[in-house]
C-alpha cells in the first residue's frame, strides 16, 4: 500500500571499552566503563556518520560508555536508566571462563543463575525494552499524530447546547478522504441548530489542490544510543511480535560497537481512504563508518581470566584519514565467479529469505 514515513528510528550500539576489547570476554552488565582510545575513535566516525541526520530527539543509556557516542549537542537529549544493559547480577564484571566455571558448579543456566543472584530476569529485561519503545512510539507517532489530525479535520459542530444534536462523529472526516458538498439533510440540521452548526458554504472540494487532499503529518526522526543486549531484545519484539519485514540483510549476530540499526513506521493508506501503521527494518549492524578506522592488535594473557588479565592494545600506524573526516571507505575487491568442472559457471547463491510482512 501506498504510504509515507511518520517515524525514523535510529539505533547504534556503544563504541568499544577495555573490557569490550578484553580477551576472554568480560561481562559489562551495568558496570559504568568509559571508552578506550579505540573506543573513542569510534565514537567520533559514528558521529561524522550521523552529522547530517536531523534528529528531533536523543535517548540514550545513563552509563558513560553510551553518553560519550552522542554527537549532536544542539539535538535535546534525554538519559533512560531502562536503555541500560541487562543486569547481570554477580556476574557483573566476571570473565566469560570463569562465569562458565561458576554456572558449571552450581549445575545452572546463566539465565536461571541472573534471576537467582541479584540479577534481571529474562522476562522482566524484556519487559523493560518494550515498556520503552512503547513509550518512545506513542511519544513521537501517536500523540503527534492525533494532533496533526484534529488540526485538519473540519468540526461541522463547535459546540453543542441542545442533548438532540447530531454527534461529531456523524460528520467525520475520514483521513484520505475529501468531504463531501453539505447534502440538504446537514441545511435542514443548520435550520434546527443554528446557534451551534458551522454553514460549510467556504468548503468547495472541487477547489482543493489534489496534493492538499491527503495531508501528511512531518515525519519524526529519533535517535537511540544503548547496548548490544537491549538491541537484540528491540530486535527480536519487532521481528518475532510486530512481524516487522527487512529490507536488508538480517543479521543474527551479536551487535557490533557502533554497529547502526534502523527502523521507521509508515503510515499506509488503503483503497478505502483508511490507513493503517506498518514497519520496516531499514538497517541492521552496518559498521561501514569503522572502514577507515586504524586496526587494533589484541595480545591475549595466556591465563586471562579475570579483569586483571586484560591484553594490551596496540593502535596500529594511522591510517591517511583527511582532517575534517575520521573514516575513509575503503573499495574492496569483488571476486569474480570461477568456471566449474563442466566449465559453467556455478548460479549465485540465493539471496537471504526476508521476513514476510504480517501486518502490524
Amino acid at each position: 500500500m501506498p504510504g509515507h514515513v511518520c517515524l525514523d528510528v535510529t539505533v547504534i550500539r556503544h563504541a568499544e571499552t577495555d573490557m569490550n576489547a578484553h580477551v576472554p570476554r568480560i561481562l559489562q552488565g551495568h558496570l559504568d566503563a568509559g571508552l578506550n582510545e579505540y573506543g573513542k575513535k569510534q565514537a567520533a566516525a559514528v558521529g561524522w556518520r550521523l552529522r547530517k541526520e536531523k534528529f528531533d530527539h536523543i535517548y540514550s543509556s545513563n552509563l558513560q560508555r553510551a553518553l560519550q557516542a552522542t554527537h549532536h549537542p544542539e539535538v535535546p537529549l534525554s538519559t533512560d536508566e531502562r536503555l541500560r544493559e541487562k543486569d547481570l547480577g554477580d556476574l557483573t564484571g566476571m570473565a566469560w571462563p570463569t562465569a562458565k566455571r561458576v554456572l558449571k558448579q552450581e549445575d545452572t543456566t546463566f539465565e536461571e543463575h541472573i534471576a537467582g543472584h541479584g540479577g534481571e530476569s529474562s522476562t522482566a529485561f524484556e519487559e523493560r525494552v518494550v515498556d520503552l519503545y512503547t513509550e518512545l512510539v506513542d511519544l513521537h507517532l501517536i500523540r503527534p499524530h492525533r494532533e496533526f489530525i484534529s488540526r485538519i479535520m473540519p468540526s461541522p459542530l463547535a459546540t453543542r447546547s441542545n442533548t438532540s444534536a447530531p454527534k461529531d462523529s456523524d460528520f467525520e472526516w475520514i483521513p484520505g478522504q475529501v468531504m463531501e458538498p453539505p447534502s440538504p439533510t446537514r441545511a435542514n440540521l443548520a435550520m434546527e441548530f443554528p446557534t451551534t452548526y458551522v454553514p460549510p458554504t467556504t468548503f468547495n472540494p472541487d477547489q482543493v489542490p489534489l496534493k492538499t487532499r491527503r495531508p501528511m503529518m512531518p515525519a519524526r526522526n529519533i535517535l537511540v544510543v544503548t547496548h548490544g543486549g537491549w538491541i537484540q531484545e528491540i530486535l527480536k519484539h519487532l521481528i518475532e511480535e510486530l512481524h516487522f519485514p527487512a529490507s536488508c540483510e538480517i543479521q543474527t549476530g551479536f551487535p557490533k560497537t557502533t554497529g547502526v540499526f534502523r527502523f521507521r513506521i509508515i503510515k499506509a493508506w488503503k483503497k478505502d481512504g483508511d490507513y493503517e501503521w506498518e514497519g520496516k527494518i531499514t538497517g541492521m549492524n552496518c559498521v561501514a563508518h569503522l572502514a577507515g578506522l586504524s586496526q587494533k592488535v589484541l595480545v591475549a594473557s595466556p591465563s586471562a581470566n579475570n579483569v586483571g588479565d586484560a591484553p594490551s592494545i596496540a593502535v596500529g600506524a594511522s591510517s591517511p584519514l583527511p582532517p575534517q573526516s575520521p573514516v575513509v571507505l575503503r573499495r574492496t575487491e569483488v571476486k569474480k565467479e570461477q568456471p566449474n568442472k563442466n566449465g559453467a559457471v556455478d548460479p549465485a547463491p540465493k539471496e537471504q529469505i526476508r521476513i514476510r510482512s504480517l501486518g502490524w
